[in-house]
């Protein structure tokens, strides 16, 4: 039998455990003795499905109704299914949404689990503390084939304390006209905001106001996070933060570029802010500077780079301590 890895007597698995994330096994997935599972795919039941499940009552096709059947700060988790597939046609989409739900989903590549949004007014709202999402497909600003014109105004946005997206891929703009305004949007409550290992791509003519919109938000985290897109103006960032000072900011490893031609602004900061911003990158169009992160507020920076056009290699990005 091999060793198992511990961390200060604990067993790795044990942590997940304790993390909420629930360790998958070639039995099953062993979680909270008094959490509950739900398991949704758009298409049902497939054969070898345990029947317990199907039986049980804890099968569903959609998020939301799995979500119907979740408890506030119980450890529930809804476990979405490789291909299962579902659209957001209406506003705050998951009106049940509890605090404290994990919401998981399994496959690789292709197979994991997307979520297409098809409306204008089409969102979901992390307005519940502590809810997690993970290892999604999101296509926020409608399916990539479509041929009809889209502005979906704020596919996501998060209002209460403590939540996260992990391992998305989010495309948040087809065309000049399947666009969104602002992918997701981390208001005043939405501290301790996690956002980690997730790619959001738009293309050049698919313009946004930006990509991430952050108005306070404070403690947020974020942790190898890709943005490449364009915005409308060349003086808003991929990333924008706003309004409110956000403090106790912690940026690493992430890249940020902004596709908008003479675009000056990756990052678009707000005074007063504070922060690590360590091992990252800045894509602008602009050759007259290499600031990247402007308006920086208190933020201090480790390492970092921009690039200030296409097919150049990065330089540090200034200002630079002397």
């Amino acid at each position: 039998m091999g060793q198992i890895q511990t961390y200060g007597g604990v067993s790795k698995q044990v942590l997940a455990m304790l993390r909420g994330r629930g360790v998958r096994t070639p039995w099953g997935t062993v979680n909270y003795p008094t959490s509950r599972s739900l398991y949704v795919r758009s298409t049902g039941p497939m054969d070898g499905d345990p029947k317990e499940i199907i039986n049980g009552g804890d099968f569903y096709t959609s998020i939301a109704a799995a979500l119907d059947h979740t408890r506030s700060n119980a450890g529930d988790q809804v476990i979405v299914l490789p291909g299962h597939a579902e659209t957001i046609s209406t506003a705050d989409a998951w009106p049940n949404l509890k605090a404290g739900t994990n919401i998981v989903g399994w496959g690789q590549g292709n197979l994991r689990p997307s979520i297409t949004w098809t409306a204008a007014a089409a969102s979901v709202l992390f307005d519940r503390a502590n809810c997690h999402i993970s290892n999604f497909r999101f296509f926020m600003a409608g399916s990539t084939s479509s041929v009809t014109a889209l502005t979906v105004a704020a596919p996501i946005t998060v209002s209460a304390a403590g939540c996260g997206f992990h391992g998305i891929d989010a495309q948040v703009g087809v065309d000049n006209d399947q666009i969104v305004t602002k992918a997701i949007t981390g208001t005043d409550g939405a501290t301790e905001l996690e956002i980690t290992d997730s790619m959001f791509y738009g293309a050049t003519a698919a313009e946004c106001t930006t990509v991430l919109e952050i108005l306070g938000s404070h403690n947020l985290r974020m942790e190898n996070v890709h943005i490449q897109a364009a915005t409308s103006s060349t003086t808003v960032g991929v990333m924008r933060l706003n309004a409110t000072a956000l403090l106790g900011g912690f940026v690493s490893g992430c890249t940020f570029i902004n596709r908008k031609a003479a675009s000056v602004h990756a990052v678009t900061g707000v005074a007063s802010s504070a922060g690590v911003v360590q091992d990252c990158n800045f894509g602008i169009l602009d050759n007259l500077t290499l600031v990247g992160w402007q308006t920086k507020g208190d933020f201090m920076f480790y390492r970092c780079q921009t690039v200030n056009l296409t097919g150049e290699t990065g330089a540090a990005t200034t200002v630079v301590s002397t």
